[in-house]
């Protein structure tokens, strides 16, 4: 991994990274008397870059390479791709207040509830006690579903307790998507998740 900053300039490479993946499985159908295999061999190259052009607004971008080779018993295919995972303009309202448009990573801190890019507007408020998110946005890849979402959080150092309202139309459905948490720290050694 790799970070700079241009000297005299806002611009700034956070991360940049590389990473090289192989996947194989052997006799895949049992059923038959094939002898199937498959072979996966990928290459990654990524970056993540900020900027603040002026003062209170900030971009951000992320973006990955993809090479992708597959054999099979059955032949050969090959992918090369690029994917923008995040590319958002932010504006500092306040000191508790952000508004931010473009791709962005929808997802909880322990990546349990959700995790995947999504194009859209959201605003956020966070105080030392509460966080406030409201958002309209899009899917992206093989999600074409429109959504509005509101978040509310109200914590401490060792409780948290807030809830996510989701709605959502898709392929001519609408949908509503409701849950809420709790998290307690009742020892240092113990806690509710």
């Amino acid at each position: 991994e790799i970070s700079a900053c241009l000297v005299g300039s806002e611009m700034c490479i956070r991360d940049s990274y590389a990473s090289v993946r192989y996947s194989g499985e052997r006799n895949l159908r049992l059923d038959d008397d094939t002898a199937d295999k498959s072979d996966k061999f990928s290459a990654y190259v990524g970056v993540a870059a900020r900027v603040e052009p002026v003062k209170d607004f900030i971009g951000f971008v992320h973006a990955e390479a993809e090479v992708t080779k597959r054999r099979t018993h059955k032949g050969e295919s090959s992918l090369k791709k690029l994917h923008i995972k995040e590319v958002v303009v932010a504006h500092k309202i306040d000191e508790t207040s952000t508004i931010s448009a473009g791709r962005m990573r929808f997802s909880d801190a322990r990546k349990w509830k959700a995790d995947a890019s999504v194009d859209g507007i959201h605003y956020g408020f966070k105080t030392d006690e509460l966080v406030l998110d409201l958002a309209a946005f899009t899917g992206t890849r093989d999600n074409i579903g429109r959504y509005v979402l509101a978040h509310a959080s109200k914590f401490s150092k060792t409780r948290s307790v807030g809830g996510f309202a989701i709605l959502e139309s898709r392929e001519g459905e609408e949908r509503a998507h409701i849950s809420a948490y709790w998290t307690d720290k009742p020892s240092e050694t113990l806690s509710y998740l």
